[in-house]
């Protein structure tokens, strides 16, 4: 939950080079829809380009690197923390 009764679904990766640990997160962002698999996001933005003319959107990334006694459910509740301090600025940088 990023805000009062917002509830978005983003795609996690967790990623490991020798003893460090990455929790990585996306999804696409496009006139307030939450998109988080790529083949559906073309598909929007083809749409949105023949009927809207629009084909503006963003991708938002988030890696977290977890250091060392960081158990994964608390790099994802710190990621999940970030995720709702972002969510109410991101209207500003990506249109509806």
């Amino acid at each position: 939950e990023v805000a009062p009764g917002k509830t978005i679904t983003i795609r996690l990766l967790n990623l490991k080079m020798g003893e460090q640990q990455m929790l990585g997160s996306y999804f696409f962002l496009q006139r307030g829809r939450v998109i988080v698999s790529p083949w559906m996001n073309k598909l929007w933005l083809m749409h949105d380009s023949l009927l809207r003319g629009r084909t503006d959107g963003a991708l938002v990334r988030i890696e977290l690197l977890a250091g060392q006694g960081l158990t994964k459910e608390q790099a994802l509740e710190e990621l999940t923390g970030f995720f709702k301090l972002i969510w109410p600025m991101l209207n500003r940088y990506v249109p509806d």
